[in-house]
């Protein structure tokens, strides 16, 4: 008995040096500083071992972005030069971003077995908005329905029914509108469209679009949102409409949105009631599309629900 434990104290306390030995020298330096939302800048980490990883290999593995820490895995290890720091590029994470971890795997993933990390840094972040932005603001999906006052999104008096409409404010319209939420959520803190940004300057800061909005001609309801800026011009000759500048929205960039984005959805209903609708949710773009509405594809992206 007296064996077993001096051999399980010796066990602890290699386990202990183990642990202090892994943890010393590690760091990141980040190659900019403030660190501005939506902006890509360079890192430099320090593992407490040397790994040799395959230049044949990608150096990152994967990514991942959950409850504000930002993940890079690098590859598995390799024979290959061997070298315990890393240079690397972030892309540009959102300013809700709080800490940055970057890891190198000590066998990959096979079969579905989850890879096995050799070690893991992590450093906090401080991520500002730039300049140019401002908070986030909510859109929501209204139903309009008639009350016989006049309003560009009022039905005509008579018809009971208006069309689909984005309503960029917390109040229903002076016309009588009921919330047509996505999945008939009542809760207006949670049944919102999708979130854009204020714009606070003149340019658009990295990552970001301008979203554009365009009243449709009558005798037909709503509005139509763009970030394509020649197509709002162009809309808005043919319907003799202005065009009003949103706010800000992420970019999609080859099917892609910025870390902590999803693409918002667009489909448009040819029926009674004229109509696009957006949607940042696949399942409701699929059910929209599945009750006649023609699915036209992600057209921008906004922070993730």
């Amino acid at each position: 008995m007296k064996s077993f434990f001096i051999l399980f104290r010796i066990c602890i306390l290699t386990l202990l040096s183990v642990i202090a030995h892994s943890a010393h020298g590690q760091a990141i330096t980040l190659g900019a500083s403030p660190l501005e939302a939506y902006k890509p800048f360079s890192v430099n980490v320090t593992f407490a071992s040397s790994h040799c990883i395959n230049p044949r290999f990608p150096l990152v593995a994967q990514s991942s972005y959950k409850a504000g820490e930002y993940s890079l895995v690098l590859s598995h290890v390799k024979a290959g030069p061997c070298r315990n720091t890393f240079d690397l590029v972030v892309p540009g994470l959102p300013f809700d971003a709080v800490s940055l971890r970057v890891s190198v795997t000590r066998s990959p993933e096979i079969a579905g077995t989850p890879a096995v990390i050799a070690e893991s840094v992590v450093r906090p972040l401080t991520i500002g908005l730039p300049v140019g932005m401002g908070a986030v603001s909510r859109m929501y999906t209204a139903r309009v329905e008639s009350d016989g006052v006049f309003d560009p999104f009022s039905a005509p008096t008579g018809s009971g029914v208006g069309p689909v409409v984005l309503w960029p404010f917390t109040t229903e319209p002076l016309t009588g509108a009921k919330w047509f939420v996505e999945a008939n959520d009542q809760n207006e803190d949670q049944a919102y469209t999708f979130k854009y940004f204020k714009r606070t300057g003149s340019s658009n800061p990295a990552g970001l679009a301008s979203l554009y909005s365009i009243r449709y001609p009558v005798p037909l309801r709503g509005i139509f949102y763009t970030t394509e800026v020649g197509l709002a011009d162009e809309l808005a000759r043919a319907w003799g409409r202005s065009v009003t500048s949103v706010g800000l929205v992420g970019k999609l960039e080859q099917g892609s949105c910025p870390v902590g984005m999803s693409p918002v959805f667009q489909t448009f209903y040819s029926g009674n009631e004229v109509s696009h609708r957006y949607t940042q949710r696949p399942d409701i773009y699929r059910a929209l599309i599945a009750n006649g509405y023609a699915g036209e594809g992600p057209k921008w992206c906004a922070p993730e629900r």
